[in-house]
């Protein structure tokens, strides 16, 4: 597929485009997004909610393991926090398929914010849904 067909498809994930997750390049088995912090991704502790990073890194996961042929959705995701997004600040989501399998692929994302800093780290585990064409 090409990138514009993935960010076609992915248009219609409302809830990631109201969150704010844009996607910024797509290849196979790697995409790139990002997600910039404002006052609604606060949480009452002043820095950006854990969902909305969690949104980010699903999404761009998404992306990437569906970078081939559209129909792989997710098993099972991780998200370690290991910083704290702040307002301001755009995260910056790469994600990558690290196993190819036909029907299980596994991906690997990484947050950082513009500082370089390292946000979170997030892993899936995804399967391969027959797409009746």
């Amino acid at each position: 597929m090409t990138e514009q067909e993935i960010k076609d498809f992915f248009s219609k994930d409302i809830f990631a485009a109201e969150v704010g997750v844009k996607i910024d390049s797509v290849e196979e088995g790697k995409s790139i997004g990002h997600l910039d912090i404002t006052e609604k991704h606060l949480n009452a502790g002043g820095v950006c909610q854990g969902g909305a990073i969690f949104t980010l890194a699903d999404t761009i996961m998404a992306v990437a393991a569906n970078s081939v042929e559209i129909g792989c959705v997710s098993l099972q995701s991780n998200i370690t926090f290991t910083s704290a997004g702040k307002l301001g600040s755009r995260l910056v989501c790469e994600a990558e398929v690290i196993a190819p399998h036909h029907k299980v692929p596994s991906l690997f994302a990484k947050i950082v914010d513009n500082d370089g800093r390292i946000i979170a780290t997030s892993t899936a585990v995804c399967f391969k849904k027959q797409i009746k064409q």
